[in-house]
């Protein structure tokens, strides 16, 4: 089987209401970060920040922010970073 190529994606629907489920796929093992961010640019919660191994790991986001208070419904964005690589993905919670 051919290596599993660096990507973040969604295990979950999206638009969300109570959580969604971004999936991180690393060919080795490697230091990886998953932040989510508001429309503004402001981050809102790091829900991973960590050396991981190679395949595909999931990270849940329960529509909070770093002081566990629910945002408001709305476009955010949760952006990866392993080495100099950056994905991103477009989340629209609705609550």
């Amino acid at each position: 089987h051919g290596a599993t190529a660096l990507a973040l994606g969604l295990a979950s629907r999206n638009p969300f209401g109570a959580e969604v489920v971004l999936s991180l796929s690393l060919p080795g093992a490697t230091h990886a970060a998953i932040e989510i961010y508001d429309l503004r640019g402001r981050l809102v919660r790091t829900l991973l920040s960590e050396q991981l191994g190679a395949g595909t790991h999931p990270a849940v986001w329960d529509g909070r922010d770093r002081a566990g208070t629910r945002v408001a419904s709305g476009i955010y964005f949760a952006r990866a970073s392993v080495g100099d690589w950056r994905g991103a993905q477009k989340l629209v919670l609705l609550r």
